[in-house]
């Protein structure tokens, strides 16, 4: 995207440290950057200079992902009690890594349907983090109920 300084921008989590390179000749993106002829139908939707774009580039660069291995028996969320439930109840598996939004790690997480689920409260930062991404946030019970929650099968699309 012509940047430079992008170590101190991911060092310091701050897009705004990212700066123009001097011979940037392209403006909101060129075909040495973003451009491509796969996304010509998106090509007036594409701006490298967008900070919301930068700021969202910065996260994906420090981020990082977990595995998360269900523990032998044990009750709580991301344990094999919630994803037999799950499976039980016929709704789409969650993905096997955790998703972390704000200062929370998500046990369950279905990232192609932008949702996931913890058993916790769920702080500002991780609510704010899901409505800047998209994703629709769920508490659940510690313990899988009999039937499917409402909320999930309505998110899924699957009849209760």
């Amino acid at each position: 995207m012509h940047l430079d300084n992008i170590e101190q921008a991911l060092d310091a989590d701050d897009a705004t440290l990212l700066t123009e390179r001097e011979d940037a000749d392209c403006v909101k993106g060129c075909y040495r950057c973003l451009l491509s002829y796969t996304n010509q139908l998106d090509h007036e939707l594409i701006d490298r200079r967008d900070l919301d774009v930068r700021r969202l580039l910065v996260r994906l660069a420090r981020a990082t992902t977990r595995r998360c291995d269900a523990p032998e028996g044990g009750a709580g969320l991301g344990n094999r009690d919630w994803r037999s439930a799950i499976a039980a109840w016929r709704l789409p598996p969650p993905d096997a890594l955790e998703l972390t939004l704000g200062d929370d790690t998500f046990h369950l997480a279905w990232r192609s349907h932008m949702v996931a689920a913890n058993t916790n409260p769920i702080t500002d930062a991780a609510r704010e983090a899901a409505d800047a991404l998209g994703y629709t946030l769920l508490i659940l019970p510690a313990e899988p109920p009999e039937e499917a929650p409402a909320e999930l099968t309505e998110l899924f699309g699957v009849p209760a």
